[in-house]
């Protein structure tokens, strides 16, 4: 395997990525501060930012700081093959968000192509799962614990972006800045559809733009809980792929052809689940009907939590098409 795409990462901690965001993200962070009720920013434009950009930004600069503690502090950076983030958004029911770690965050990123809400491509998110007060949200609406998450599309990270600045929207000035969408929650023992309910009608944030909630939307916030609590689940398949920098193309092709894992990146990967491969078998008069996954509850008294898989089966069909019985 050889990963060689920019992540959004990258761009924040400045180490690769299109100049233009590199610089705008390095002007946007430079000011801010956490005082242990919350963030704020010196920044002279900061009150015509859209608040739900300012979360994000929030995130951003969060992430960049606990980067720089020690190794086994720092938020991860994780990468999920298409095959693997295509079966997890299947998991729409009884999503155990009870079982979620006290505290976790990382970076979760998606292969090209694989995942969409109503409008673009999601090249992956930001995931904080704690304590409010080491938030920008408040206690008072969202309680202790919450889930605080921010993905970012595609034209995020595009080389092609030009200078990035304030336009005119019918909004006022708005950051052109990237195209994001944030779910924020308290965490509470209840089903994740029962989270999804909780979604603001105007709780999204669209180059500038607020827009009414889609379910595509509450389905890559799904996928996002899903993959968080896989990979802090038991047994679950994470691989690291550490940097290959130091390597000549002719070392990384020799790495690649043997099997190994070439990370390309300028930040340590770990790779979700990358040996899972989607089964597909299909006749005329019958359907497979593939393996897949499903939450259960293990370990002492139920508190932890793997995934399993449904053996793969047969599902036979009449000469009218109906499934027989």
């Amino acid at each position: 395997m050889r990963l060689s795409k920019i992540l959004h990462p990258e761009i924040v901690l400045k180490t690769r990525g299109n100049r233009h965001l590199v610089d705008a993200y390095k002007h946007l962070l430079v000011g801010m501060s956490h005082d242990g009720h919350g963030f704020s920013s010196k920044h002279p434009q900061w009150g015509l930012i859209d608040p739900n950009m300012q979360e994000h930004l929030t995130l951003c600069y969060k992430f960049r700081e606990e980067n720089a503690l020690p190794k086994d502090q720092k938020p991860g950076i994780y990468y999920m093959p298409s095959d693997f983030s295509d079966a997890l958004s299947k998991l729409d029911r009884e999503i155990p968000v009870d079982l979620l770690p006290e505290r976790w965050f990382g970076y979760i990123a998606f292969a090209d192509g694989a995942v969409f809400d109503e409008q673009e491509e999601v090249q992956g998110a930001y995931v904080f799962l704690g304590r409010a007060e080491e938030t920008a949200l408040s206690t008072e609406h969202y309680g202790d614990r919450v889930i605080w998450m921010v993905y970012v599309c595609k034209d995020t990270i595009g080389e092609k972006r030009g200078p990035v600045g304030f336009m005119e929207t019918s909004m006022g000035p708005q950051l052109n800045l990237l195209s994001i969408s944030r779910f924020t929650s308290p965490l509470k023992q209840v089903k994740v559809s029962d989270l999804a309910k909780e979604l603001p009608t105007l709780d999204f944030s669209v180059s500038g733009q607020h827009v009414q909630k889609h379910a595509e939307r509450v389905d890559v916030f799904r996928l996002l809980l899903n993959a968080a609590l896989y990979i802090n689940s038991v047994d679950a398949d994470l691989v690291p792929a550490p940097m290959v920098g130091h390597l000549s193309n002719r070392q990384k092709k020799e790495r690649a052809a043997a099997g190994g894992h070439v990370n390309e990146c300028t930040v340590p990967v770990t790779l979700v689940s990358w040996n899972y491969r989607k089964p597909i078998q299909r006749q005329i008069d019958l359907t497979w009907v593939e393996t897949h996954p499903r939450w259960q509850r293990v370990g002492p008294n139920l508190s932890q939590v793997k995934l399993i898989w449904v053996a793969a089966h047969e599902r036979h069909y009449n000469d009218k098409g109906k499934i027989e019985i």
